[in-house]
Order: structure tokens, then C-alpha cells, then sequence
């Protein structure tokens, strides 16, 4: 609907010198925003709460494009393609739609959302479920390579004002939500939820968003309620933004694919089955609720300032191709994996939209768990592989056994290659231990004379270009690799020594020989069965 007074120089002070781009339909339309529905949305996403501090949005460092579209008089815009070329050709890479059609089904539009979201691969579409009081998802937001989003509620008391919806229980779905699944196929749709009940952003000198003003905010009026799953969706696009902040200045990362940060996000969704006072019908994945509530710490830290969590980016290019993931995982530790792929887009005369189907797989051998094979919110073995989605996940709250475990990407049907993917995994050991090919191995080289053993080791998620110390530990079942882990309390006998490496442009460095032990130190790499952690301090 525009952006407040449609003036550079006079919106709204929160967004005020971070506009780098208009997007008018017509051309010689203006952006004025006497709605405030657009007003509201980009203050969430992108405010920095210059007015009042602590109504700043999620990425309040963000450059913003408006889009107004005005040729239509039910504020949904004519060429979607149009919409996303224009930003996407401005370096913008997450663009968030808080409007869409009250249609269930896939149609042209679908079919052009998922082509140009496959074909433009890094760019992020955050979009929202319509608001029908647990009614079906909407037309665009069934598109497959999308974020689907709508509402929780909130963590505030009622408002001042009289306000229509409850929004004190986080936990719960706004009473307003929709909720899948898509009727045209059975795919899971929401994706996630966020915040979307009473929520405050900035307000249009023209409108209130459709609820009351802020009161005794400011004394011009600056900031306004709203609620809606648009409103929860600018939450998610911020979030989006964070994460490839994350990655591109911590990771390094120089080409982040929508794929990756989706299976972020997705991963880090908090299940609200179960929460006091909540309304969702069951455990994730849940026609209300999605993969669950975002959450930013548990998608990037799930443990705290321990690197717990590998990710890959990787392309499959035909039927029968796997990508494996070798990885060791400690013992009763919470375990979450996502897989996520850019889809081709489907027709809408077809029974499933899936085209290309790839498969998720988690085993050790004897345990094996296939993606989105899942009872009461936990993962279980058996059953048949997903058919429908391009979303797949593994929960395992308890963990598993200590050990080595694989994780498999498998390319079942893909008549549409090539298949791009990200996949993201919680829960793992950490830095290990590899052998001289850069194979993950619990077991070091013996030569045959018994005299030495040599010890390499991979960085998992380091920064690329980061100096560290390296520490070969033995192995200890009841040893709690937490925050509060220090080398310095280790034994004398328990520490290998350390070597400072750096890390290579990709965060690792592979097959990296950290030294040999003698003959006369053997006593240290010969405990334990043979099995080490290896420590990186950075």
C-alpha cells in the first residue's frame, strides 16, 4: 500500500535514509500509504526505532524497496515477476509479501513464484497465510519455494484501547490465523509462525493500520497497533536477513541460497504443542502452526557459544544421485535436521505439485529415519518416504547412541534436474577428528610398528581465515561438553597439546596434519578406546 507520506525526505523517521528503491505500477503513481497496512509491515521489518527505541524492527540496519502497486483496487499486485526483478536486480535478496488471494489452490501465479524463486536462487520470499480464522491458506503462499507464514499471538497485556483479538500467550495461534494443509495436494503450509497479534510498528500520517494508535507513544503519533499474518510475516523476513547477515560476516559465506536460510529458520522452529494455554491441534508439522514459532538462538546457536551445527549447500543433477554427510553426534542430545530444495514449478491440473522429490535419511548402520516420518512430533523409523513436500525434517528430542552417524540426500524422482538444496544440522559433536583423505573417523592411523599414530581433524562452521589452537582430548562418555567446558581444568595427561592452524576460505581445513605422536607420548592417544574430541579454541 505504499510507505507513509511517500516522500523521501519526509517518512517516517525510522526508515527515513535507508529507502535505496521505488517500485511504482504505474510509473507515474506515488507511494503515499493511506492504507498503513505498508507503513506498518516495513516498520517490522526493517525500523530502527529512531523515534522510540524500543519499537525498532528485527533488522533495524536493513535497506528497504517499496512496491506500490495501485492498478488493482484490492491491493494485490498485477505482475508478481515485475515485483520481484525490480529488487532482486537492486542486490535485495529477501522480499516480503503481506498480501495474497483467498484461493486454495495452485495456479499460473504459483507456477511463476516457484520458477523465479528456482531460476533467482539466493532470493528469500517471506509470505502471509490470509487472515480467516483457521480457513485455508491462500493462493500465493501455497507456492512451494516460498516461507509460508502466520500469526502467534504476543507477549503483551491487552492495549489500552479496546482491541479485538487476544494477544498474551505467545504460545497460541491467533484466533484470526489460517491453517493448512493445501487443499490441492496435502502439502504442509503454514511453514512457521511469528508474532502477529497487537503488534507495534510505525505508523502512516494518513492511516492506523487498522488499529488504534500507540497511546502516549510519542506525542505526533509515530507509532500504531495492527494485527494480522502480515504482521507476522516482516518478522520471519527480518529473521531472514539475520541469518544471511550471519552467514555472509561470521561463515563467510559469499552466495547464501534461499534454500539455506529457509532450512535455518525452519530448523530452529520452536514446537508450541503442548505450551501452556496453547490452541495448536498437534505436534509439529501441525496445520496451525507449521514447523513451529521462529526462533533466531536456537536456528544459529541451538547450544549456546559451542558450534553444534553443520550446514552444506549442494546441487543434485539427476534421478539416483545421493550426497552423504558423515557426522558424530554425542549421546541424549536434542538432534534437528532440515531439508530444504528449490522445486520446479507445477500445474495446476495436476493432483501432486511436487515435481522433484528428494529424501531425507538419518542412520548408523542399524538405526535409520527418514525425513518428515514423524509421531507426536518426534522422529521414528519405518513408514514410507514424503511423496509431497520440498521441506523435509528429522526431530529427535533424546538424541541417539554416541557415534558416527550418516546423513543422506538422496535424489529419488527429478525429471526437472538440476535440484539445489540445503540441508542443516543440529546436534553434532562439533570439530572431529578425519583421517588423512578427510574421511570422519573415530579410530586414528597405527603404523604397523605400534610407534606412532598421526592425528588430523576438520573445523565444522569456523569463519573462514580464523586463527585457532587445536587440543586433541580423549575421549570420556560422562564428560559434559557445555559453555562451561575449560582446557585448563583438564589433566595434564588428558590434553594432546595444541598447534595453531587457520582456517581456509571455506571455514575448514581439510586433511590438516596437527602433529604426530611419539612413541614416548602414546599413552595419551592409546586411552578411551581410541575415540577423541578435538577442541578448537578461536
Amino acid at each position: 500500500t505504499g510507505f507513509d507520506t511517500g516522500n523521501l525526505a519526509t517518512v517516517h523517521p525510522d526508515i527515513r535514509g535507508r529507502i535505496v528503491g521505488t517500485n511504482l505500477v504505474p510509473p507515474t503513481a506515488n507511494w503515499i500509504d493511506t492504507n498503513g497496512h505498508g507503513t506498518h509491515v516495513t516498520g517490522t521489518a526493517a525500523g530502527n526505532g529512531a523515534v522510540t527505541a524500543q519499537y525498532a524492527g528485527v533488522a533495524p540496519l536493513s535497506n528497504v524497496i517499496v512496491e506500490a502497486d495501485i492498478n488493482t483496487g484490492n491491493l494485490i499486485p498485477q505482475n508478481v515477476v515485475n515485483a520481484f526483478n525490480f529488487s532482486y536486480n537492486q542486490n535485495s535478496r529477501i522480499h516480503s509479501n503481506s498480501w495474497g488471494s483467498n484461493n486454495n489452490g495452485y495456479l499460473a501465479i504459483n507456477t511463476q513464484i516457484d520458477n523465479y524463486l528456482r531460476q533467482n536462487d539466493e532470493l528469500v520470499a517471506t509470505w502471509a497465510g490470509p487472515n480467516n480464522n483457521f480457513g485455508r491458506p491462500g493462493l500465493e503462499d501455497n507456492s512451494k519455494n516460498i516461507i509460508s507464514v502466520c500469526a502467534s499471538e504476543n507477549s503483551r497485556t491487552q492495549p489500552g484501547p479496546p482491541f479485538p483479538y487476544p494477544s498474551n500467550n505467545p504460545n497460541r495461534i491467533a484466533t484470526f490465523a489460517t491453517q493448512g494443509p493445501v487443499l490441492a495436494d496435502g502439502r504442509t503450509k503454514v511453514d512457521v509462525v511469528a508474532p502477529g497479534a497487537a503488534i507495534i510498528s510505525t505508523r502512516s500520517v494518513f492511516a492506523d493500520c487498522h488499529g488504534p494508535m500507540v497511546p502516549g507513544a510519542n506525542p505526533t503519533g509515530n507509532y500504531t497497533y495492527c494485527s494480522g499474518c502480515s504482521q507476522a510475516t516482516p518478522h520471519v523476513a527480518g529473521i531472514a536477513a539475520l541469518i544471511r547477515e550471519y552467514l555472509r560476516t561470521v561463515k563467510h559465506e559469499s552466495s547464501i541460497a534461499s534454500t539455506l536460510v529457509k532450512a535455518f529458520i525452519i530448523n530452529g522452529a520452536v514446537d508450541l504443542f503442548g505450551s501452556p494455554g496453547t490452541n495448536v491441534i498437534r505436534n509439529v508439522p501441525d496445520p496451525r502452526q507449521g514447523w513451529g514459532r521462529v526462533n533466531l538462538t536456537k536456528s544459529l546457536m541451538p547450544c549456546g557459544d559451542n558450534i553444534c551445527v553443520a550446514y552444506e549447500t549442494n546441487t543434485l543433477t539427476a534421478t539416483g544421485n545421493a550426497k552423504n554427510l558423515t557426522l558424530r553426534f554425542p549421546e541424549g542430545k536434542r538432534i534437528e535436521i532440515t531439508l530444504v530444495w528449490l522445486d520446479a514449478g507445477g500445474t495446476s491440473a495436476a493432483n501432486r505439485h511436487l515435481i522433484n522429490n528428494l529424501d531425507l535419511a538419518f542412520s548408523n548402520g542399524s538405526a535409520y529415519f527418514k525425513g518428515n516420518r514423524l509421531v507426536n512430533g518426534r522422529s521414528v523409523e519405518g513408514g514410507s518416504a514424503d511423496l509431497i513436500n520440498n521441506v523435509e525434517k528429522i526431530i529427535l528430542p533424546n538424541g541417539v547412541t554416541e557415534g558416527f552417524w550418516n546423513v543422506s540426500v538422496s535424489a529419488t524422482n527429478t525429471p526437472q534436474p538440476p535440484t539445489k538444496y540445503s540441508v542443516v544440522i543440529a546436534g553434532i559433536q562439533g570439530v572431529d577428528s578425519v583421517n588423512k583423505s578427510n574421511n570422519l573417523t573415530s579410530s586414528f592411523f597405527r603404523s604397523q610398528n605400534n610407534e606412532r599414530r598421526v592425528v588430523y581433524a576438520t573445523a565444522v562452521g569456523l569463519p573462514a581465515n580464523t586463527n585457532v589452537d587445536v587440543y586433541v582430548i580423549p575421549f570420556k562418555k560422562g564428560r559434559d561438553w557445555k559453555n562451561s567446558f575449560s582446557l585448563a581444568g583438564l589433566d595434564v595427561t588428558d590434553r594432546g597439546g595444541n598447534l595453531a592452524v587457520m582456517t581456509d576460505i571455506n571455514g575448514t581445513f581439510k586433511a590438516k596434519k596437527l602433529w604426530d605422536t611419539l612413541n614416548t607420548n602414546r599413552r595419551i592417544i592409546q586411552r578411551h578406546s581410541g575415540l577423541f574430541n578435538i577442541v578448537v579454541e578461536a
